[in-house]
């Protein structure tokens, strides 16, 4: 598979169109109420506006839910129309996560954008056909765009105006420096980032997966955000998650992480994950994942996504865990 900038039919837009503040969508909505029309026993103070004006059709609406990656029940870990963070240290699983919800949205036949800017494209398709994606999927349902530079003002439009169903950008840092040079530890230049090129990506529905390093240390503890603004969690739409490496994925072996869920906006996932305490901190692991490239599978590597875990369960696939990490060292 070659690169290329686009595979899919894309429609042309004024690029202004697709840099929405989230602030102008709720006064979009506002202004559907007239002044001086407010319901009985509401008055024109900002709260009762808000309350009085069309956002109550939100109301009617239906429940979100997370039906992105999902697990071995059919339970989503992530949200579409919506930025979702994945962070973790280098080299324990967040690709491979981010490929496993690729893999399900091609088989399903849906189209699939991967923004890698840190990766080789070459090493991600190749990952996904020892998944055992059919190569005609790959070639009909997957963008691979892969920049070490920026990305001209008519290829960013042409992006956002294309409907994908799934959006993956590797990674949050390497993107925000090479579409607008900003830096991590500035939380304009994230917030500048998050405006106008995350939020522009769902705008058509897509979700979209963003991927963040964090210190290895930083991966005990779930309270600690993504390295750099903790403005990336605060603003995160969707989900947020720590992976927290158990076995390191690698060829011809099994790997293993937990997702550690760090913000759940909607609700839809915190509501089924146990609550467990390790070493004093609340834990709410959403899933337990093994990328398992050992002889003997149907395909040379399969992922298995397990729902979440109670406190007993985790403490004996830790001990399982490390019998098999010991019996791998002998």
């Amino acid at each position: 598979m070659t690169d290329h900038t686009t595979t899919t039919s894309t429609v042309a837009h004024d690029a202004q169109t697709f840099y929405p503040d989230e602030v102008q969508r709720i006064a979009e909505r506002i202004t559907a109420h007239t002044p001086g029309q407010e319901p009985p026993g509401m008055t024109a103070t900002g709260s009762r506006l808000l309350a009085g004006s069309g956002l109550l059709d939100c109301a009617d609406e239906p429940d979100l839910t997370a039906d992105l990656l999902l697990d071995e029940n059919g339970q989503g870990l992530f949200y579409r129309g919506m930025w979702n963070l994945l962070a973790g240290p280098r080299g324990v699983g967040k690709s491979w996560a981010c490929l496993e919800a690729t893999r399900q949205e091609i088989t399903a036949g849906r189209d699939v954008l991967l923004l890698d800017f840190e990766q080789l494209p070459r090493r991600n398709v190749k990952r996904l056909l020892r998944m055992g994606v059919p190569r005609d999927l790959i070639e009909r349902h997957l963008t691979v765009l892969h920049y070490r530079g920026g990305i001209s003002d008519i290829t960013w439009t042409e992006i956002i105006g294309t409907p994908w169903s799934l959006v993956i950008v590797d990674s949050f840092r390497a993107a925000m420096s090479a579409l607008d040079g900003g830096v991590d530890e500035s939380a304009s230049d994230v917030e500048r980032f998050i405006s106008r090129r995350l939020l522009p990506l769902t705008h058509l529905g897509a979700g979209v997966i963003v991927t963040d390093h964090k210190r290895k240390a930083d991966t005990t503890y779930t309270d600690q955000g993504p390295v750099g603004s903790g403005r990336k969690i605060d603003a995160c739409q969707g989900a947020a998650y720590t992976i927290v490496p158990l076995l390191t994925p690698a060829d011809g072996a099994l790997g293993s992480f937990r997702l550690v869920n760090d913000k759940d906006n909607e609700g839809a996932i915190k509501a089924r994950i146990p609550d467990s305490r390790e070493r004093g901190n609340l834990v709410q692991e959403a899933a337990y994942v093994e990328v398992d490239s050992r002889p003997g599978n149907p395909v040379p590597t399969v992922i298995r996504i397990s729902g979440p875990r109670d406190a007993s369960q985790i403490a004996r696939d830790k001990l399982d865990d490390t019998v098999d990490m010991l019996a791998a060292a002998l």
